[in-house]
Parts: structure tokens; sequence; C-alpha cells
């Protein structure tokens, strides 16, 4: 939330009418700053949300600390201090220390035969973070029409963060999407992507330590006690494939699947015998957002059931207030 200054009139009776100089008063330029650390002292991580209207920070158990912007946003993330999100074809920031915003860039609309003419933002994948270089002074966006496997176009937006200007090139199109004159692909203005290490799923029938189960099989909890984990005998096919959502635990040995209403006990060696899981198990695509907090045994789970899901196993199963979160 941005901080504005009061300014404050104080008039005099027996200066002959003339008032006295303006006083300011000025709250602390660290005042969103303060609250948030106050809060990420209490309960190790926060939780920075995009609802319909602003974008809140919000403990592990969804109580409310404070207003960061007075806008929505989408694919956040926290580089040096600083919230960047995208919203109405804009990049903006917000100071975490003071609140105030700035728009980085906006993008002009996107026209093109296989998109129309629309926000190009609207096709980032919820996956894919835009690549922001303060240092560079640069940051790139990637939008593509579908998924990875079955996208015809995907193009990529280079952003001078100084000036706000931007560069598109297509990268890759079929010959059903091709405009005139564009190659089938071609380098990102942008550099090469990061490697990406895929999770893939454990071929044990039953996994019998954290080691066995962790990176790169699975993801593990702070504390080491909980992993999230796939499983290549519970999967479903179509346009996506998906996945079913397993935890285990290191405290207990038991495996878990994952429900809209929490975590569901399973004999991980008959599932996988009966291909069955309980009812409402929720099978998730390679994009569905999936992060345990830094501190805190609290993993974000997407696409299970309607939203997004903050899970403490063993303890509560909440929906997110709004549609993107960034931990804090």
């Amino acid at each position: 939330m941005t901080l504005r200054a009061a300014v404050i009139v104080v008039m005099c009776a027996s200066c002959g009418g003339a008032p006295a100089p303006p006083i300011t008063a000025r709250a602390p330029t660290d005042l969103l700053g303060q609250q948030l650390d106050r809060a990420r002292r209490a309960h190790g991580d926060l939780l920075l949300v995009s609802t319909d209207r602003s974008i809140e920070a919000l403990t592990p158990d969804l109580d409310p600390v404070a207003t960061v912007a007075q806008r929505r946003g989408h694919h956040a993330q926290i580089v040096d201090g600083q919230l960047y999100a995208i919203g109405e074809r804009q990049l903006f920031h917000v100071d975490l220390r003071t609140g105030a915003l700035q728009v980085d860039a906006t993008l002009p609309e996107l026209h093109h035969q296989c998109f129309g003419s629309t926000d190009p933002m609207e096709h980032m994948q919820p996956n894919v973070l835009p690549r922001i270089d303060p240092k560079g002074r640069t940051a790139c966006i990637h939008v593509q029409d579908r998924n990875d496997n079955m996208m015809s176009v995907s193009i990529e937006y280079r952003i001078d963060l100084a000036t706000g200007a931007s560069v598109q090139r297509t990268t890759f199109t079929l010959p059903e999407c091709s405009e005139p004159g564009e190659p089938k692909s071609s380098d990102s203005p942008c550099g090469p992507d990061p490697d990406v290490v895929p999770v893939t799923a454990p071929t044990d029938t039953k996994p019998r330590s954290l080691a066995e189960i962790g990176s790169p099989y699975g993801r593990i909890s702070p504390s080491r006690r909980w992993a999230y984990f796939t499983d290549e005998a519970f999967y479903e096919e179509g346009d996506y494939i998906y996945h079913a959502a397993l935890l285990f635990d290191g405290a207990t040995g038991k495996t878990y699947a994952v429900t809209p209403q929490g975590i569901v006990a399973i004999d991980l060696a008959a599932a996988r015998r009966d291909r069955r899981l309980p009812d409402k198990a929720c099978y998730l695509p390679a994009e569905a957002p999936i992060e345990w907090l830094a501190h805190v045994d609290v993993l974000i789970v997407g696409l299970c059931g309607d939203g997004m899901m903050v899970l403490r196993p063993g303890v509560s199963a909440r929906r997110l207030p709004g549609d993107d979160v960034a931990i804090y």
C-alpha cells in the first residue's frame, strides 16, 4: 500500500490572518517492511496473494498481515526485495520496504493469427515466471498458445527496465500459425532459459526413506519430515498428462494421497497393484504450482480442486483466497 504524506495547515488567529508554514507529517517510509518483518519473524514465511482487487500478505494460516498493492497481479516473484508481478499488459514491481509501486513496462496488444488480438501476458504458462535481471536492467517474458507438448507458437519479449521499451520475437511456430516471414524457430532475445531439473517418480513400490524419495524424485519439506512426489502407476492422459499428488511421511513411513479436503493414508503397494487411489485424489499436470514454504511445513498445491490449496500435512487444508501467490 502506498503511503501518502498528510499535510496539516495550522491557522494562527493572532498573526494577522496569515497562515503558519505547513507542517508535513510523514509516516515511516519502511512501515510496510516493518509489518512484513514482524510477521515473518512470528510465522516463518508469508504468502503474497493476488486477489481480484489487490495483493495481500497473509500468514501460512491465511490470517491477514498487510495490503502490499491496491491492484491485482499474477506470475509474482520476489527479486532483491521487490515484488514483481504482471497485470493488464503491465510488468510492475512493489518495494517491500516502502510499499511504493512502479510500472516497469506496458506491452503492446498482441496481434497474431494463432493468438488473435489479445493481452500477451494472458498467454504466459502457469509455471513460467518472467526472467528478471535487475542488475542488467532487463526482463524477459515468454508466452505460448498451449503447454510445451501441445503448443503451436511461442513468443519472447525482452524488456528494458530503464525505459520500458520491449522487443518481440517469435521463437517457435508451426506452419499453420506462421505469420508471413516468420521462421519456424529462432533464438530468444534474452538467451537460453536456465536448465530445469524435472521431478520424476520413484521406481520402488514403497518408499523407505526421505533419501530415496528426495530430489530429483520429489520435493522435501523444510523440516525434512514430508516429501511430495508422483508415481508412474497413477496417471491420466488426455491433452495433458496428469499424475496423482502423493506425500510421504518420513516420521511414520506412511504414504498419503492429496485430496482437496486434505491427505488420505494409502497402502502404496496395494494401490499400485490395483491402480486405484481414494476418491477425489488430485491428479495434477506438470504445470501445476507445487512448492513448500521455505521455513514451515506448508505446501502450496495448484489445480487441486477449485483453485489453489494451502496444505499443512495432517493438520489442515485451506483454499487460497486468490489465484496467484509468491512466498516471502
